[in-house]
């Protein structure tokens, strides 16, 4: 399966730029998102999910029956979004945006990136 991606960066938007062919071994989330990250020059195991945005704004997480089911040729845009989670928070009470938390606050932090595909 071929698919068509245009990356979009906050540098550079979608005007100038060329669509990149990315070709898919079979049509499973997995091999989209490992073929996406590869071809953006990103490690796919820094890839946290794949996520698609419908033309009305709505944001679904990819799985292999929407892979499944796209059309040959397929083009879409491709955003790469920092992706942070904090799987324990401090109490509120020593809580700060500027307080930089060391490996003793507890806190497992989990960060890679978002692939957010358009189409």
């Amino acid at each position: 399966m071929c698919i068509y991606i245009l990356p979009i960066t906050e540098l550079v938007n979608a005007e100038g730029q060329y669509h990149r062919a990315v070709y898919l071994l079979e049509r499973s989330q997995s091999c989209l998102t490992a073929s996406v990250a590869i071809k953006c020059g990103i490690d796919p195991s820094n890839i946290v999910r794949t996520t698609r945005q419908t033309p009305t704004g709505l944001n679904v997480l990819l799985d292999d029956d929407i892979v499944k089911e796209m059309p040959e040729g397929q083009d879409m845009k491709v955003q790469l979004l920092e992706y942070v989670t904090q799987l324990m928070s401090p109490p509120q009470s020593d809580w700060s945006p500027d307080v930089a938390f060391d490996a003793d606050s507890k806190m497992a932090v989990t960060k890679g990136w978002e692939l957010r595909l358009s189409f």
